[in-house]
């Protein structure tokens, strides 16, 4: 009685190795195809950018607008559509048709669907899935066939700054500004005045009298002006209205930051340099 057991048990491993080596088997022709259609995905699209392209510039009434807009909305639906039929048959072929019918897939190479499968051009996505149902490897081992399911999921090739993503519109150009950790406006001009302290050294007696570029008086430092002695050194700049006991001071450093005008937030544009060209 032991044989018999010791067989039905061996057949059992056996059919459980033959379904383990035809996942294998499934999943490295997956990823094959997969990174097969990545690619190609990105040429269909590039080629098809260049055709139209090609047509608005021959286009006397294109407008910019035409130029800028990218994609078929129906050729990119076919393009997914024929890339899960492709993925089907490629992988029918890199396997081959006679492994598929002898291994233990119910129907063979026609059983394998790929209905679950998703590659979409707006979301720059490769989704394979292929789902079967497995019987055992002798027919008189008798159990219920039960579904299993391979997946490859991937990103297309698009590049580093990608671009697979159709937009109707280039995106615009931002103007770049410039501010200060503590200022409260932004500059169209790294050369502004504003942006450069000009510093210079003169009396506290003469600090006192004396005007800056815009004729406002100079106060004392909140950080270092402290009460500094009549005919001591201290320093100011052009544009503001501190005088400073200390060249080290943090109010006499600029720590100037380029940023996208839509980042400016509340800061109101520098009255020298803020007005002079349209954003």
């Amino acid at each position: 009685m032991a044989v018999p057991f010791f067989l039905f048990f061996f057949l059992n491993v056996l059919t459980a190795f033959d379904i383990l080596r035809m996942q294998c088997d499934l999943t490295a022709a997956m990823h094959q195809v997969g990174n097969r259609i990545a690619i190609h995905r990105f040429e269909a699209v590039y080629a098809e950018d260049v055709i139209a392209g090609v047509a608005t510039s021959l286009d006397p009434e294109a407008t910019g607008e035409d130029q800028a807009q990218h994609g078929n909305p129906v050729l990119n639906t076919l393009l997914d559509a024929g890339s899960v039929m492709y993925a089907q048959s490629a992988i029918v072929d890199y396997l081959g048709a006679d492994y598929l019918d002898r291994s233990p897939v119910v129907n063979g190479s026609s059983g394998l669907s790929f209905l679950a499968s998703d590659i979409s051009g707006e979301s720059e996505r490769i989704d394979l899935v292929c789902s079967y149902q497995v019987r055992p490897l002798f027919g008189w081992i008798r159990f219920f066939p039960f579904r299993m399911e391979n997946r490859y999921f991937g990103h297309a090739w698009v590049g580093y700054e990608g671009g697979f993503v159709q937009k109707k519109k280039k995106d615009k150009k931002e103007e770049i500004v410039y501010i200060t950790e503590t200022g409260t406006v932004y500059h169209r001009s790294r050369g502004c005045t504003h942006l450069d302290l000009s510093i210079r050294a003169t009396t506290y007696t003469q600090a006192l009298s004396d005007r800056n570029e815009g004729g406002a008086k100079y106060h004392a430092c909140e950080r270092c002006g402290g009460s500094p002695k009549e005919g001591s050194t201290v320093y100011v700049t052009d544009y503001g209205n501190r005088y400073h006991n200390s060249l080290s001071c943090s109010g006499l450093k600029r720590t100037v930051m380029e940023i996208p005008i839509s980042e400016a937030g509340s800061r109101a544009p520098c009255s020298k340099c803020g007005m002079k060209h349209n954003t």
